[in-house]
């Protein structure tokens, strides 16, 4: 169902093509962002450069390397060069594994490393997180979420008692186990090869003390080179699962980065979790494209999207979402809204200009930002210019227990990101959580939106950069009859019901993990 009037014509102005697979195509993005486009076809012709050097590398090597710490204080950035010559890898020495004929529910324990963790941060990164082990709990699995070694320190959140000593901290959060790993070495920064061995040593230790039968680790490699050296040594099955490519958002900022030995490195580092782990999971198929460009087997790779726990937001009951209303002042306004962190790719400087422009022909509207983060001195800024500060709301961080009732008020889920060769390939989560509260939702024409556009998912797409385009569609949706705010909201919540539930992506992902643990009928006639 789309809106009625110019914005038809707003979405035909979308560029098309099947955007990126080979560098050597002329049209590698079909996009209108050229910056874009010219980056990331860097980004992939420098991914398909790092693997051929890496196997020279290695080739010439050859080493018989140990699990032990070689040259343990050198620099992040000689650990950098090794990877790029190819004489740093991950290897070690299986420890005999038990015969099983079948899995039990004693045995379905399992470890899942994370580079960061609820409740310190909510973010799509930690919700997904929390959903996907939850939804795994559901199957009967028994997944302990392990942060990163120094995560809690790095955020600042550690009380000085909790600083000293080396004992590993066990909370329970929403019915999920989370271990917190003390950082026992350098920071990553500066000796990230140190870091990574006792990453891996922790995670051998915990593997032992829960009986884990698989390790999965999650973005970024960090996670996963712990996650795949450690499960190698303890002979478990092991999960890469790649939900960003930090370099490349970088990148995307610093388009000079790209051609830097870092980020080359960062790609290698990537590329080594990938070819060596079990399996490997992306969070979108332009994603698995791009890996597949730099040299990964595709046979090994399945896409695990974002979903939404989509109860939690379809059921807030109309009291509840006419006392929030009341206690933000927004009776009989029509809701402009935007939830999550305040970040510039983002576009919600020029989501404020849009709804500038929406205002002036529909005065009874409101802009509201839930969240903080780095951009939101230039999102004030611009509502001063504008002139629009009295209808606009900043609500600031919220416990995320409170974010289905505040997305409930929201009457318009905008998401303009911009165009840059991480938006393209890493999808957000947060639509899913509009789209499950019944909020109409209109994103920018990054690839990944429009690819969920062609799945079937009731949003609109406008283009990127465009804020009179976006405009239209606000005010579109503004001037709608009741009639036709009721239908689209059906529309939404059967879509993600049926095809983004954390329910059914963890039923896949159980699959998975049941593939990878259970012995085959092959295995078992041997046996």
């Amino acid at each position: 169902m789309k809106p009625k009037g110019p914005n038809n014509s707003a979405e035909a102005k979308l560029s098309t093509g099947d955007e990126f697979s080979s560098v050597s195509r002329d049209s590698l993005m079909g996009m209108q962002d050229q910056r874009a486009r010219s980056l990331l076809q860097a980004v992939v012709a420098i991914g398909k450069l790092i693997g051929v050097r890496r196997e020279d590398g290695k080739e010439k090597a050859k080493e018989n390397r140990t699990h032990r710490c070689p040259d343990a204080g050198l620099s992040t950035a000689k650990f950098y060069e090794e990877m790029l010559a190819g004489r740093e890898n991950l290897s070690g020495d299986p420890e005999p594994r038990p015969d099983r004929t079948e899995l039990s529910p004693e045995d379905r324990k399992s470890l899942y490393l994370a580079h960061m963790s609820l409740p310190a941060k909510r973010s799509g990164y930690t919700v997904r997180t929390q959903s996907l082990i939850e939804a795994l709990a559901g199957q009967g699995w028994d997944a302990t979420v392990v942060s990163r070694p120094g995560y809690l320190e790095d955020l600042g959140v550690l009380s000085e008692t909790q600083k000293v000593g080396n004992e590993f901290s066990r909370r329970r959060w929403n019915g999920i186990w989370y271990q917190d790993l003390p950082r026992q070495g350098p920071h990553p920064n500066h000796d990230l090869r140190k870091y990574l061995y006792d990453y891996t040593e922790a995670t051998l230790e915990l593997a032992d003390t829960t009986n884990a039968v698989l390790i999965h680790g999650a973005s970024k490699s960090w996670n996963g080179w712990a996650a795949v050296n450690a499960a190698t040594r303890a002979n478990v099955p092991s999960i890469y699962e790649l939900r960003g490519l930090w370099m490349l958002t970088r990148a995307s900022r610093e388009p000079d980065y790209y051609a830097s030995r870092s980020f080359a490195a960062e790609i290698a580092l990537e590329m080594e979790v990938v070819d060596k782990a079990s399996k490997v999971l992306v969070i979108s198929e332009r994603l698995e494209r791009l890996l597949v460009d730099w040299g990964a087997d595709a046979t090994k790779i399945e896409v695990i999207p974002n979903g939404v726990s989509v109860g939690a937001f379809s059921g807030i009951s109309d009291d509840e979402k006419q006392s929030t209303l009341q206690s933000l002042g927004l009776e009989s306004k029509f809701v402009v809204g935007y939830i999550g962190t305040l970040l510039d790719y983002e576009g919600l400087s020029l989501l404020v200009d849009a709804f500038a422009i929406a205002k002036t022909q529909f005065p009874e509207m409101h802009l509201l930002f839930v969240g903080s983060g780095p951009e939101e001195d230039n999102i004030r800024a611009r509502i001063a210019q504008l002139d629009c500060e009295n209808t606009t709301t900043f609500v600031g961080e919220v416990p995320p227990r409170d974010i289905p009732r505040l997305y409930s008020v929201i009457d318009c889920a905008p998401f303009p990101r911009f165009r840059w060769p991480v938006t393209d390939v890493i999808p957000p989560l947060k639509p899913f959580e509009a789209l499950a509260a019944g909020c109409r939702v209109v994103t920018s024409d990054c690839l990944v939106f429009r690819d969920l556009r062609a799945d079937g998912a009731p949003i609109s797409l406008c283009p990127a950069g465009d804020a009179e385009a976006l405009a239209a569609w606000i005010l579109a949706f503004a001037e709608e009859s009741q009639a036709e705010t009721i239908l689209r909201r059906q529309e939404a919540i059967k879509w993600v019901s049926e095809n983004r539930s954390w329910k059914t992506i963890g039923g896949r992902l159980s699959g998975i993990y049941r593939s990878l643990t259970e012995p085959t009928s092959t295995e078992l006639s041997k046996s």
